[in-house]
């Protein structure tokens, strides 16, 4: 078995020879040194689609990454064993961390209408064509 030191240079390796952003590297690395650090308390003879599997379920259960940070760990797992390894992963369950769902938040047609209605101009100041410009361009309420 190789070391972590040497896994993480043959991935470094990989990396540059695909002209990788120098933040991908630093990032797949990281979380190529944190599975390996997870596999030690792994039994040996457990496949490798298993040993990914605890990991991810570990990240969104004990860790509580959110959902990019574990697919940010999945692609660093795929790369390794794909590019580095030359032993592709198969499928892959493990549980997924949620993505929040956000809500879109928009003003009702008749709130847009009320609002214009409420604008005046003023001398030299087109305030209503300002806010029509506002409301166009398509900014976001925190803009």
């Amino acid at each position: 078995m190789k070391t972590r030191e040497e896994i993480i240079l043959m991935v470094r390796k990989k990396i540059r020879l695909r002209h990788f952003a120098y933040s991908t590297e630093q990032s797949y690395c990281g979380w190529i040194a944190r599975y390996y650090d997870f596999c030690l308390r792994l039994p040996r003879t457990q496949a490798h689609e298993q040993k990914a599997e605890s990991f991810l379920t570990h990240l969104a259960l004990r860790e509580r990454v959110a959902a990019r940070t574990q697919n940010q760990a999945l692609a660093a797992l795929l790369f390794l064993y794909k590019e580095v390894l030359a032993k592709p992963l198969g499928d892959i369950n493990a549980l997924r961390a949620k993505r929040p769902q956000h809500e879109r938040t928009a003003p009702s047609r008749d709130q847009v209408r009320a609002i214009r209605g409420a604008v005046e101009d003023r001398p030299g100041i087109p305030s209503r064509l300002l806010v029509d410009f506002l409301y166009g361009c398509g900014m976001r309420v925190s803009e």
